[in-house]
């Protein structure tokens, strides 16, 4: 017997596996998101007013009654019919803001190379398409209600069908932004 302690066994050291780098497309993108989301938080007026004109086009072709764009984002709405009403489309009725997060996740996702540049333009158009629509959905469906119901059917479809209608579109945009990025090449999820 030796009087010599044994070394303890220690394992070898697993490689760390290489991070990945983002590349200069991948960088410049991000920085364009990024900068595309300052801009829409620098033009927020300019922003609703672009939102209020879509409005001004889907209401008259879902429910058939004028829908006309004045000054500071105010619709007047059924001119020419039992109902006239104007509603002014404010940051409240607006997904700009909602659209900026989308906007930085997609930069931040690039900028650590997690993510192609076509896959990020793919999720970022569909994440701010399904928003729009969906928002465009809920303006609808208030001026439908105001239309029918007054200043109680506003108030209901404010507060409520609105709320429902913009809490659900948001979840399917998020869910849908997030499965196109974490996708993988021939359908296999993006690992860590």
């Amino acid at each position: 017997m030796s009087d010599t302690p044994l070394a303890p066994v220690t394992p070898p050291a697993r490689p760390h596996p290489r991070r990945r780098r983002a590349s200069v497309p991948q960088l410049v993108l991000a920085a364009l998101l990024a900068v595309a989301a300052a801009a829409l938080v620098v033009l927020l007026e300019r922003a609703v007013q672009l939102e209020a004109h879509v409005f001004a086009h889907a209401i008259p072709a879902v429910l058939g009654v004028s829908a006309v764009l004045g000054d500071h984002a105010t619709l007047t709405i059924g001119a020419g019919g039992p109902t006239l009403f104007s509603m002014t489309v404010g940051l409240a009725c607006s997904i700009v803001l909602l659209l900026v997060p989308f906007l930085l996740i997609a930069a931040a996702l690039l900028s650590a190379g997690r993510i192609s540049v076509l896959r990020a333009v793919f999720a970022v158009a569909v994440g701010a398409v399904l928003l729009e629509a969906v928002n465009t959905v809920r303006v609808v469906a208030i001026a439908a209600l105001t239309l029918d119901d007054g200043v109680s059917g506003f108030g209901w479809g404010h507060t409520l069908v609105g709320s429902v209608i913009v809490l659900a579109g948001l979840l399917l945009a998020t869910v849908g932004m997030l499965w196109i990025a974490a996708r993988g090449r021939k359908g296999q999820a993006v690992t860590a």
